[in-house]
């Protein structure tokens, strides 16, 4: 595609996307030449307009209207055009004169890195605790109830106890389950969900039934208490979505309601969105997620997440969530600015040197 558009045509969708995320009305050849290219005619922005939506970066949303950009332009935006700009030196000193007032606490931090960036960002905010390394078995029982049904009783590395009950294929005794418990647990002891899984076909005998189920479902109940480290912690700013036209403006109610919905119950609950957060903070990279590339619950919002904290002392993610049409400049130095302070307060609390743990740059929705 780059070597299809000139530099005035890329400069064009540049317009295009800010003034359409501004105004969230379709923009016309006219508005950009008046505004931003007086020394061309309205006929040659016409002709990148067309240009654009030929490349599929720009659509007219009805005949006669202007064009706004599409998920395909607004990924181009992010990933090639962002502005150099951001938040102003005195919006960022707000922010740490802010950080500067709170307890010193870490809860306290993630309450106000949620607000202070749904304030910076003008749309929606989520924090997620910091999550240290995948939780480790470190020992576990087994009860039976009768013949068939056995309780689980497992004690992870941070001595979370988690119980499970499961139905045996063969009827086993209480001796017989005390064995094979004691010999497990030895042999699974401080492994990982993954460990555990990737231990099959190292004994020399074959796995009894028992072993199978014991296996599986360890593994899984582990990753149950992983996932949860993930949880969404604390959220702002969703009366800034809410206000966005998206949301209230004429056109299909039914699909207003829906949108609203999904929304809110992105934010309060957020099961697919803390799906994602492993990955953003192992990867160790701000990410930029828009339509259509996401799973189908987030089709119809953009978000921007970003990592903070290190490995040693854990690792959590932040991020904004909005429409599509989103300020993706503000949202992203946003981002990045809270979490890097995060990132220094936890540092300087857990008394560990300051390191660079904030990414310069991003990814978007593609990267591998």
């Amino acid at each position: 595609m780059a070597g299809e558009l000139s530099k005035r045509q890329y400069a064009v969708l540049r317009a295009l996307v800010e003034r359409y995320v501004a105004s969230a009305t379709p923009i016309a050849s006219d508005v950009l030449v008046r505004h931003d290219f007086p020394s061309f005619s309205s006929a040659t922005i016409r002709n990148d307009l067309s240009a654009l939506e030929s490349a599929g970066l720009i659509y007219q949303p009805h005949t006669s209207a202007g064009r706004i950009p599409s998920e395909r332009g607004y990924r181009f935006f992010v990933e090639h055009l962002l502005p150099e700009r951001g938040l102003s030196v005195s919006e960022r000193h707000t922010i740490l004169h802010q950080f500067a007032q709170v307890a010193d606490q870490v809860d306290e931090w993630l309450r106000l890195a949620s607000t202070v960036l749904a304030a910076a960002s003008g749309v929606a905010a989520i924090v997620s605790g910091a999550s240290g390394e995948a939780a480790h078995l470190r020992h576990f029982e087994l009860i039976g109830l009768d013949s068939r049904r056995v309780l689980i009783v497992a004690i992870t590395s941070d001595a979370s106890v988690h119980q499970q009950l499961v139905e045996l294929e063969h009827p086993l005794g209480q001796t017989e389950l005390r064995s094979e418990a004691a010999r497990l647990s030895a042999a699974w002891s401080d492994r990982t969900a993954i460990e555990i899984r990737g231990r099959s076909g190292e004994d020399e005998r074959p796995p009894s039934s028992l072993e199978l189920v014991l296996r599986e479902t360890l593994a899984a109940m582990l990753e149950r208490h992983d996932r949860r480290q993930w949880e969404i912690r604390y959220h702002d700013g969703l009366a800034n979505v809410l206000s966005q036209p998206e949301y209230y403006r004429g056109g299909d109610q039914e699909l207003h309601r829906q949108r609203l919905q999904g929304l809110l119950a992105m934010v309060e609950h957020g099961d697919v969105v803390r799906d994602l957060l492993p990955e953003v903070a192992h990867h160790g990279t701000l990410r930029v997620l828009i339509g259509e590339d996401q799973p189908e619950e987030l089709r119809e919002i953009a978000l921007v997440l970003c990592p903070y904290g290190d490995d040693r002392g854990g690792v959590g993610v932040l991020g904004v969530i909005g429409p599509i049409r989103l300020d993706y400049c503000r949202a992203i130095t946003g981002a990045r600015y809270v979490a890097s302070i995060l990132s220094t307060l936890m540092q300087e609390w857990r008394g560990t040197p300051p390191s660079a743990n904030v990414p310069d740059t991003y990814e978007g929705e593609n990267a591998s």
